[in-house]
C-alpha cells in the first residue's frame, strides 16, 4: 500500500504540464511542421483562466509541437514580433503574472483625509510683557499658539458598493497558469500548452518565431477580434 502511494505521489510531482495536443498539426490555424500555433481571443482567455489576462495586459498563445524525433523545448526560444513597429516580446512566466497581482493587492495606500465637516484652524499671538525680577523691572517678547477644531454638519458619504469580483489568490493563479503552460525539456512526442506574452498596444497581425535547435520557424498570427 505504501509503495503504491509513493508511486502515485511521484507521478503527480513529475507530471508533465500543458494541455492536450490537438488531433493533428493541421488543426492549428497557423502551422509549419512540427509547430502549430493558435492565438486565443479575449473571450476564450477569460473563460479559461480565473483572472482576466487580457485586462492585465497579456495575450495567450497556444503552442502545439509534433516532433518526429527528440527536440529541446523551452519558452525562452519563442519570440513574438509586432511587424508594425518592430517591437519584440518574450513570454512572461506565471510567477511574474502572479507577482503583478500581489503588487496590486499590496499597493501603497493614501493617508486618511480629514472630512470636510471638521474644520481645523490655528492662531499665533506675539506680544511684549513686563515684570519684576529681583527688584528689577524686565520685559520680553512672548509667543502663544492655539489650535481650534470645529465640527460642522457631519454628512458622511455612503460606503462604496462591494466588489463584484473577489481578489484572486496569487499562488493559485500561478499554479493554474503553470499547469497549462507549454511543457519544457527534451520531448519526443506531441505536446501542447500556453505561452503568455505582453500584449502589443494595438491589435494587429503578429509574427511568432521559434528558435529551435536546428531551424527557425516563422508563423504569422492573425489579429484577434
Amino acid at each position: 500500500m505504501k509503495v503504491a502511494l509513493l508511486f502515485l505521489l511521484s507521478a503527480c510531482l513529475f507530471a508533465e504540464t500543458g494541455i492536450r495536443a490537438r488531433a493533428t498539426l493541421s488543426d492549428y490555424p497557423c502551422h509549419e511542421a512540427p509547430l502549430g500555433v493558435a492565438i486565443l481571443s479575449p473571450d476564450q482567455t477569460k473563460k479559461l483562466f480565473a483572472v482576466d489576462l487580457t485586462k492585465m495586459g497579456y495575450i495567450v498563445v497556444e503552442i502545439g509541437i509534433y516532433p518526429d524525433r527528440d527536440v529541446e523545448v523551452a519558452a525562452r526560444d519563442f519570440l513574438l514580433r509586432d511587424p508594425v513597429d518592430g517591437t519584440t516580446y518574450r513570454p512572461v512566466t506565471a510567477s511574474a503574472i502572479a507577482g503583478k497581482i500581489e503588487d496590486k493587492k499590496t499597493g501603497k495606500t493614501t493617508p486618511p483625509k480629514i472630512p470636510d465637516w471638521i474644520q481645523v484652524g490655528g492662531s499665533q499671538t506675539v506680544g511684549y510683557s513686563t515684570g519684576t525680577y529681583n527688584g528689577r523691572r524686565t520685559g520680553g517678547v512672548y509667543t502663544e499658539s492655539t489650535v481650534g477644531v470645529g465640527v460642522g454638519n457631519p454628512q458622511v458619504p455612503p460606503p462604496p458598493p462591494p466588489s463584484k469580483h473577489k481578489d484572486k489568490d496569487p499562488m493559485s493563479v500561478q499554479a493554474e497558469l503553470e499547469s497549462a503552460a507549454l511543457p519544457e525539456g527534451r520531448l519526443g512526442h506531441p505536446v501542447a500548452g500556453y505561452l503568455y506574452f505582453p500584449a502589443p498596444p494595438k491589435k494587429a497581425a503578429l509574427e511568432l518565431t521559434w528558435y529551435a535547435a536546428d531551424a527557425q520557424i516563422h508563423l504569422t498570427l492573425p489579429a484577434t477580434k
